[in-house]
């Protein structure tokens, strides 16, 4: 009964993480709002996971908000022009007419494109929420995070791919769970990343220090 109630719980408030992006992304009239309330999502998550409970999930999302907004801006204009190029390059294939270049070359590198931009995207807002970093920094430990851990990355490609598949056979999921629950998928696939980077740059540093450099 009692892990029943923790479930029950858990999705509540990730249907309130939910809520809160929706609003702060109004806030911040949509384009300028996404940015920020998408990683004040994962920063309450992120705490979640690894602190449980004990802490305000509106002060924390507010806060980070507040607190993060230009970066959360900076990281928006730094993947936007990348989606508008992938949707632009979609939309005119799908005008053009059969071509076997197109088709079986242009095409799947595009479908290739596009899932390395997710899995970048992906990682970028987890480690900004993670490591206190320059921003371009940011972008390195990204692809690092994304490099060290490949069973991590087929994990959310999966799981955003399944999270997809339900949100289109049952839409109205989407206003309560459309951001938070891959946002959660991520987020927890990005902490074990993070763990072997660590582990691997304090094996580094003992390698350093026992060789006397």
């Amino acid at each position: 009964m009692k892990g029943l109630y923790g479930l029950f719980e858990w999705v509540a408030r990730m249907a309130y993480v939910n809520v809160l992006w929706i609003l702060f992304s109004i806030l911040g009239a949509g384009v300028l709002g996404v940015g920020p309330a998408t990683l004040s999502a994962f920063t309450v998550i992120r705490k979640r996971l690894r602190e449980g409970e004990g802490f305000s999930t509106w002060q924390v999302f507010a806060n980070t908000y507040r607190n993060e907004f230009w970066e959360g801006n900076k990281l928006t204009l730094l993947l936007l022009p990348i989606y508008l190029f992938i949707y632009v390059d979609f939309s005119i294939i799908q005008t053009l007419p059969y071509d076997v270049f197109i088709d079986y070359i242009v095409f799947p590198a595009l479908l290739l494109l596009s899932v390395l931009v997710v899995i970048l995207s992906s990682y970028l807002f987890a480690v900004h929420a993670h490591f206190d970093l320059p921003f371009w920094k940011y972008v390195t430990y990204a692809v690092l995070a994304a490099g060290i851990s490949p069973l991590s990355v087929v994990l959310i490609i999966f799981g955003l791919a399944l999270i997809s598949l339900l949100a289109f056979l049952f839409p109205a999921t989407l206003l309560f769970f459309g951001v938070s629950i891959p946002v959660l998928l991520i987020q927890a696939c990005a902490l074990q990343a993070f763990g072997k980077m660590e582990a691997f740059q304090l094996h580094q540093k003992r390698v350093k220090h026992e060789s006397g450099c």
